[in-house]
């Protein structure tokens, strides 16, 4: 039992991490590979850790962005580059490609949809938010307006309900929904 074996690494209990395995040539061979931007060859040699930069630094622009000294400028042609369609920027596409776009009548239907399934769950304030989403889309629908109006009343603004049950009267309403909006008229106003 002559031979001995490695002994086990101590653990590191002061919180200081343990220094990067790997030595100090290997370092400086990375940093001739990979110089930092505006580090020349010649200079990757010698390092310092300083990473302030100095106004010498700076190469100046005239008014166009192009660099005035005897370096090139950046190619980059940005989010605007050769590859976009001329007169349209790629993430202002108006829908995702292959969904269908909505008509107003259907965006409308949904809108009154999740307002009658929010009413039914008992969120009042999501039913009153999505029928107010139905009026914006279709202003001169009766079917909307009333919607608006029965909720806003179920939310004590009788204000906003009686504006509402006119508007209904005033957009070629259904024979229920004007029976309705007169009687609850008749019953908001003194």
């Amino acid at each position: 039992m002559g031979s001995s074996a490695p002994s086990a690494p101590s653990p590191n209990l002061s919180g200081v991490p343990d220094a990067p395995v790997g030595s100090a040539a290997a370092k400086k061979d990375t940093a001739k590979d990979f110089p930092f931007p505006g580090d020349d060859k010649s200079s990757s040699s010698s390092s310092s850790s300083s990473s302030s930069s100095s106004s010498s630094d700076v190469t100046p622009a005239d008014s166009s962005g192009t660099p005035t000294s005897g370096t090139p400028g950046l190619k980059d042609e940005g989010s605007e580059g050769a590859a976009a369609t001329p007169g349209r920027h790629p993430l202002h596409r108006v829908n995702p490609i292959g969904t269908k776009l909505q008509t107003t009548d259907e965006r409308e239907q949904e809108d009154l949809d999740v307002a009658q399934f929010y009413l039914q769950s008992g969120d009042l304030q999501g039913a009153y938010l999505r029928s107010q989403d139905a009026v914006k889309v279709a202003p001169d629908d009766s079917d909307a307006h009333f919607a608006l109006a029965e909720i806003a009343l179920k939310l004590n603004k009788k204000d906003e309900a009686i504006a509402e049950y006119t508007a209904v009267l005033k957009y070629d309403p259904t024979a229920k929904e004007t029976r309705d909006a007169r009687k609850a008229l008749a019953r908001l106003k003194p």
